[in-house]
C-alpha cells in the first residue's frame, strides 16, 4: 500500500489544512491512505477515520513529538485510548518533550518511533549523525515534499548505515500541494496502527518519489568530451572574444623594465656589494655595463707568416 505517513490537520499549531481537503488530495493522488500526525495530539482520529472511510481510504493516527533530541513521529496501537500526553510525557519550560520519556513510553505501549528530518537545520536539536546513538528508533523519514534534497540524501545514507527502513511523507499542514509527491510503500496487511508498527519492525517499508521532479545534477549537465576530441586544442577565454587570438606570453613589449630604487628590497645582506648610486637622467652607461651603448668586441688579428708565437713553424721552401 502507498500511504502518506506524515500529514497535519488544524489541530497542529500553525496548520490550516482542513481534513476534508486533505482526504480529497490523497484520493486524487491515487494513494491508499494517510497517517494523521498532529503535534502532541490524537484528537482528530475519529474525524479522520470517518472522512477516509467515506472516500474508500485508510486513515491511521499517530502524533508528532518535539523533543530535546529532535522531532519524531510516534505510532501506538489504539491511539484513541491513550491518556493525555502530559500525563505520561515530561515537558520542559520550552514545551519540548523529554526524548527519554517518549522512548520509554512508546516502548512500553508497543509502539514505534520514526525519526523526522534529522538533518534539517531549522529543527531545534536535530540529532544529525547522533541519531545512531539513540535507541528505540524503528524508521527514519528520508523523503519529504518540503525538505531539501541534501537533507533527504543525508538522512537516507544514515538510514542505510543503521539498517533501518526509510519512509516518506508530505508533511502537508497549510496546503495540499505536496500531497502525492512522496509516499511510503508498505507491504503486508495494513488496517490499523498495530499493523503499521509491525511492518516497520519487519523492515517492510520503502520511500517512494511519485510526482516531484528531481533536480538535475550540475555535473550531468556539462557536456563531456568524446574520446576522439580529447587532446585537441580548444579556444580559451570568454566566448568568442579570444578565439583565434594567441595570448601574449611573458612580459609585454610595451612595458619598460622596472628599475629598483636604492634601499628597496630590505636591508643588504652581510658582505654584499653596496648598491650603485643612481645615474643622472639622460647619461648613457659605459660600454660593457649593459647600458645604451653596447660593448665593442675585440677583433682577433690573424698572424702573418714568420711572426712568433705558438703553433707549428712555417714549412721550409725548396733549396738550390
Amino acid at each position: 500500500m502507498l500511504i502518506d505517513i506524515h500529514t497535519h490537520s488544524p489541530l497542529t499549531p500553525g496548520a490550516s489544512l482542513p481534513l476534508a481537503e486533505l482526504v480529497q488530495a490523497v484520493k486524487a493522488a491515487g494513494l491508499d491512505g494517510f497517517c494523521l500526525t498532529d503535534l502532541h495530539s490524537v484528537a482528530g482520529a475519529a474525524e479522520a477515520r470517518a472522512l477516509a472511510a467515506a472516500a474508500g481510504l485508510l486513515a491511521l493516527v499517530g502524533f508528532e513529538a518535539h523533543t530535546d533530541r529532535g522531532r519524531y513521529l510516534a505510532f501506538l496501537p489504539e491511539p484513541e485510548k491513550l491518556p493525555a500526553l502530559g500525563n505520561w510525557l515530561r515537558f520542559d519550560e520550552r514545551g519540548l518533550a523529554s526524548f527519554a520519556s517518549l522512548q520509554g513510553a512508546v516502548r512500553e505501549r508497543g509502539g514505534a518511533l520514526v525519526a523526522l528530518r534529522p538533518y534539517d537545520r531549522d529543527v531545534p536539536g536535530a540529532p544529525g549523525d547522533k541519531l545512531a546513538q539513540l535507541e528505540g528508533i524503528a524508521a527514519v523519514l528520508v523523503r519529504s515534499s518540503r525538505r531539501t534534497d541534501l537533507a533527504d540524501d543525508m538522512a537516507e545514507e544514515l538510514t542505510a548505515g543503521l539498517g533501518l527502513p526509510g519512509v516518506a511523507g508530505s508533511g502537508a499542514a497549510t496546503s495540499a500541494e505536496g500531497v502525492g509527491q512522496v509516499a511510503s510503500l508498505l507491504c503486508g496487511p495494513l488496517a490499523r496502527e498495530a499493523d503499521l508498527v509491525e511492518q516497520l519492525r519487519k523492515l517492510n517499508a520503502w520511500p517512494v518519489t511519485i510526482g516531484r521532479e528531481e533536480r538535475p545534477r550540475e555535473d550531468a549537465r556539462r557536456e563531456r568530451p568524446r574520446d576522439g576530441d580529447r587532446g585537441r586544442d580548444r579556444p580559451r577565454g570568454d566566448g568568442d572574444r579570444d578565439r583565434g587570438r594567441e595570448r601574449p606570453r611573458g612580459r609585454r613589449d610595451d612595458r619598460p623594465p622596472r628599475r629598483r630604487e636604492p634601499g628597496e628590497g630590505g636591508p643588504p645582506r652581510e658582505g654584499a656589494r653596496p648598491p650603485r648610486p643612481p645615474r643622472p637622467e639622460g647619461e648613457a652607461r659605459p660600454a660593457g655595463e649593459g647600458g645604451d651603448a653596447p660593448a665593442k668586441r675585440r677583433r682577433r688579428r690573424r698572424r702573418k707568416p714568420g711572426e712568433g708565437g705558438g703553433g707549428n713553424p712555417p714549412s721550409a721552401g725548396p733549396t738550390d
